[in-house]
């Protein structure tokens, strides 16, 4: 019953989100997390969590979120964008010395 549970609460944050409901998919993503940080599908929730967050322009707390997404999936899929969005959202918050350290942590 909790696994269905969980796949019935990422599959409503991932249709919020293909719905660009970006705020509702924001918030059901988290509460995906909060309640299931462990399941087979929560790097997913994090990267996407922090696509939504980037899109309401919630820059902190979307490079939090990849920060935080890198730090505990950084072999995943998404790593390597992750670590772009990292830096670009530096870009977009005119924090251009952060943005340059990330930008080459990226490349690297």
């Amino acid at each position: 019953a909790l696994a269905d549970a969980a796949s019935d609460q990422f599959s409503v944050a991932a249709a919020h989100y293909s719905q660009r409901r970006w705020q509702l998919a924001a918030d059901e993503f988290a509460a995906f997390l909060r309640e299931w940080p462990l399941h087979a599908k929560a790097a997913n929730a994090r990267f996407f969590r922090g696509e939504a967050l980037l899109q309401r322009r919630e820059y902190e707390e979307a490079r939090r979120e990849f920060r935080r997404y890198v730090e505990h999936f950084g072999k995943d899929q998404f790593a390597r964008q992750a670590k772009y969005r990292i830096a670009e959202i530096g870009y977009l918050l005119e924090d251009h010395d952060q943005a340059r350290d990330d930008l080459r942590a990226f490349l690297r």
